[in-house]
């Protein structure tokens, strides 16, 4: 979609920070091996519960969903998982800070 595009989506990275309570951490490559290395997943839980939520894992050949009743031990790994990449992973206002300068170089 060339430069027009990446700074749209970056911008709808920022909005949806300011707009909601989505938080967006960035993790450098000077972080090295991390966590998540080697595939991905999203946390969805609820701020204001102590509950572990419930986990979208995205592979090669199928996606699946975790939850707390099916699947408490994985939920508690990604959980963990999250937690630790939180610890190497910028501060959310870093993160913004970065999305908005590297709009600024497309």
């Amino acid at each position: 979609g060339g430069p027009a595009t990446m700074r749209e989506q970056l911008q709808f990275l920022l909005d949806v920070q300011r707009d909601s309570p989505v938080e967006i951490f960035i993790l450098p490559f000077s972080v090295g091996a991390h966590a998540a290395i080697g595939f991905t997943f999203v946390l969805l839980r609820d701020r204001d519960e102590d509950e572990p939520g419930t986990v979208y894992v995205d592979g090669l050949t199928k996606a699946d969903y975790l939850d707390e009743a099916t699947d408490p031990r994985d939920v508690e790994i990604y959980n963990d998982a999250f937690e630790r990449l939180k610890v190497v992973a910028l501060p959310a206002d870093a993160s913004r800070a970065l999305v908005a300068s590297v709009m600024t170089e497309l």
